[in-house]
Order: C-alpha cells, then sequence, then structure tokens
C-alpha cells in the first residue's frame, strides 16, 4: 500500500495496477484498459479447490459493481476471483489516497486490497470478466507448475 501511495502522487490519467506476483495473459490486461471507468479483473470460474486470491462480491442490484473485495470472503459467498489487474481512474486514485493515508495512520501493516474495499462503499467500481474467454491464463508466479488455470 505504502509504494502505490508514493506513486499516486504522479499518476492522474487512468492507470492500471499490477499484482506482481500475477502471471497472466495480455488479453485480460487489453480488455481492462478498454474499460471505461475504475475496474477489477474478475475471474468468475468456479473451482473445486479456490485459487486463494482476493474474493469478490458483486451487487447484481446495484448496477453490478463490486462491493466487497479480500481474502476474507469465503468462496461459497465469492462471485469471483480478483486476477491481480485492478484500473484506476483519477476518481478512484483520489479517494483510494484518501482512505490509504487514513489506514496508515492506524495499520502500518494495510494491505493494498484494505482502502479499495473501503472506497467501494463510495463509488461504484466495476467488474471486467476473464472467465468468458477460456483460453486465457492466469496464475499465481510463485505456484508455477506449468498448468493452465482454465
Amino acid at each position: 500500500m505504502v509504494l502505490l501511495m508514493k506513486a499516486l502522487d504522479y499518476l492522474h490519467d487512468d492507470f492500471i495496477v499490477l499484482n506482481g506476483n500475477m502471471v497472466f495473459d495480455f488479453w485480460i490486461l487489453k480488455k481492462i484498459m478498454e474499460h471505461w471507468g475504475s475496474a477489477v479483473a474478475i475471474d468468475g470460474n468456479v473451482y473445486e479447490t479456490p485459487p486463494g486470491n482476493p474474493g469478490v462480491i458483486i451487487s447484481f442490484f446495484l448496477g453490478g459493481g463490486i462491493t466487497d473485495i479480500g481474502r476474507n470472503i469465503v468462496s461459497e459467498e465469492s462471485n469471483g476471483y480478483a486476477v491481480g489487474t485492478c484500473k484506476f481512474s483519477p476518481e478512484l486514485t483520489t479517494e483510494y489516497q484518501i482512505e490509504a493515508e487514513r489506514m496508515r495512520n492506524v495499520n502500518r501493516h494495510a494491505g493494498y486490497h484494505e482502502p479499495l474495499r473501503a472506497v467501494l462503499k463510495l463509488m461504484m467500481i466495476r467488474p471486467v470478466y476473464t472467465d468468458n474467454y477460456k483460453e486465457w491464463m492466469w496464475m499465481k508466479s510463485q505456484t508455477y507448475s506449468g498448468q493452465k488455470i482454465f
């Protein structure tokens, strides 16, 4: 969270945040870049063994926006998994900075998702689904075994 906060002072347009421990197909990045506004790349597939990525809850009654994200979400309640790619609009950047600064003063070990969870209560962030394209691949680099997740 602290590194992202330092970078936010220099970012004034839309930008993409990529988790450093994720490996994914170029088309996932292309799809989220083409999305208007803030977004999180989501894999909505159901897995026998959950992939360990942060779960997401999507409100289909409130326009399909993400209402929660994090590892605290159990797989039975999750509408998918964040795959390590988030698009920040200037509006999200502003709200994220405010919330991250507040959290940093309370918990210096807070991660990237904690401020994002709080911002979800203030603004709409839409999911960009990657699971419609089964040939696209994503995985955690530390668990790489040469196999496709999809």
